[in-house]
């Protein structure tokens, strides 16, 4: 399924955040692949949380809808509302919890 979930910008800046904690006195230029990287991971773990509950028949619903509307951000919470799953929710736990274990603290297991 192809990420539906967000702004890259959003996603970037939050990995901007978090290599200026690990790495403060570091130019950001010395960090560009391990921020593509990060990017990547991150949005996988929010496709994944975000997608993990549904069924064959939903992702087949939600794919088909985000390809017939122009308001694909929209389209894809409302899918997530009618379907009562915490999309920001899960958005936000996962980002923590990433942020937790790029910066040294406990991991998901």
């Amino acid at each position: 399924m192809e990420n539906y979930h967000g702004d890259y910008d959003e996603l970037a800046e939050f990995i901007d955040a978090l290599i200026v904690q690990k790495y403060p006195n570091e130019p950001k230029e010395n960090h560009k692949e391990l921020r593509e990287q990060l990017i990547q991971d991150l949005s996988s773990r929010i496709d994944e949380a975000a997608f993990k509950d549904l069924s064959d028949d939903q992702v087949k619903d939600l794919e088909y809808a985000m390809e017939h509307q122009k308001s694909a951000p929209g389209t894809y919470l409302e899918f997530f509302n009618r379907a009562d799953i915490d999309f920001r929710g899960r958005v936000k736990d996962v980002m923590l919890q990433f942020g937790k274990e790029f910066l040294g603290g406990e991991k998901n297991e």
